[in-house]
């Protein structure tokens, strides 16, 4: 089977006053994945022979700056132009934090709106789910939201960047197998739930931003024909479907997500631990610009409502009930 673009993505810093949060984006041509592996897995191998412990997983936390440069080299730029990458950063503060609660309430009193009508319409079982899921989504972290927001963000570009590397390297025939797989530390627990939630979210987000479409494209495109329900001049409204798309997957498991993790990690040295060396000047042959995007989040008066968001979630009620 040819596969679409593969989208790895990872994160790097933490969620908290005066802390930076990264998410990086590796966007991978899918007909390049067997070398990018070969490329990726020769370094592993010699990377790890040079660490103490030999771990199974090499996390980017963990490499000298030799072995970072070595990943750039030998991995990142290379002649085949396989991989690129951007990034999506959020400086975290008291009124980023302050943003991501009251987002959160909405989301908790648009899913107690969906109980209230589940139980209406005489479907306990449903009323029951959401309530569960609504006590659950109450107590968690106001920088979840934050997490989510930004990632949703990275998504979003990561998808119009995909089809517009695609269609210059004249490979969109394949955007029909577009994949993002994404490393499920994003979760911290409640895999299935945080998936859900992440799933409906990303929805969300590509149908208030505008998705990257080829006027030379007809319905025949595997792009179109798998993904896009309904279109009406700049509006498109994407398949359930499309939700499918995105994993949360181990990172031992995925090549995109472990390339993304090295980028991650060597952006952090750039803007996190504010480094400077001749291999991070050599990463940016590979960026896509702008590589770098600061997340603007809107004021306390601009963060939509309550109706708005429960609207959002009754749009797309069809991807099912969340997990129990």
């Amino acid at each position: 089977m040819i596969e679409g673009m593969i989208i790895g993505i990872d994160e790097t810093g933490h969620v908290a006053v005066g802390q930076r949060l990264i998410v990086a984006v590796a966007l991978i041509r899918p007909s390049a994945l067997p070398s990018v592996t070969a490329r990726l897995e020769r370094w592993e191998e010699l990377t790890r022979r040079a660490l103490p412990s030999r771990p199974a997983e090499i996390k980017s936390t963990d490499l000298s700056d030799e072995a970072r440069r070595d990943f750039v080299n030998k991995v990142l730029v290379s002649p085949a132009d396989d991989i690129r990458y951007f990034a999506v950063l959020c400086d975290v503060d008291e009124e980023t934090l302050r943003w991501g609660e009251i987002q959160r309430d909405h989301y908790v009193t648009s899913t107690a709106g969906w109980e209230a009508q589940a139980a209406a319409e005489g479907h306990s079982k449903l009323a029951n789910q959401l309530r569960n899921f609504g006590g659950w989504l109450r107590n968690t972290p106001a920088g979840m939201t934050l997490k989510a927001t930004t990632l949703n963000h990275a998504v979003t570009r990561g998808l119009n960047d995909g089809i517009g590397l695609s269609a210059a390297g004249r490979f969109d025939e394949e955007l029909g197998e577009l994949r993002f797989e994404i490393d499920q530390g994003f979760t911290r627990g409640s895999v299935e739930r945080w998936q859900w939630l992440l799933r409906n979210f990303l929805m969300i987000a590509t149908q208030s931003s505008p998705i990257t479409m080829l006027d030379t494209w007809t319905e025949s495109h595997p792009f179109i024909r798998t993904f896009i329900d309904e279109q009406r001049g700049d509006y498109i409204r994407l398949k359930p479907a499309f939700a499918e798309r995105f994993s949360f997957v181990d990172s031992k498991m995925s090549v995109a997500v472990r390339v993304a993790d090295q980028v991650a990690g060597l952006l952090r040295r750039r803007y996190i631990d504010l480094r400077a060396a001749p291999h991070l000047d050599r990463m940016t042959e590979r960026e896509v610009a702008p590589p770098l995007e600061v997340l603007e989040l809107a004021g306390d008066a601009d963060v939509a409502s309550e109706d708005a968001i429960q609207n959002l979630f009754a749009q797309f009620s069809e991807l099912g009930p969340p997990p129990p």
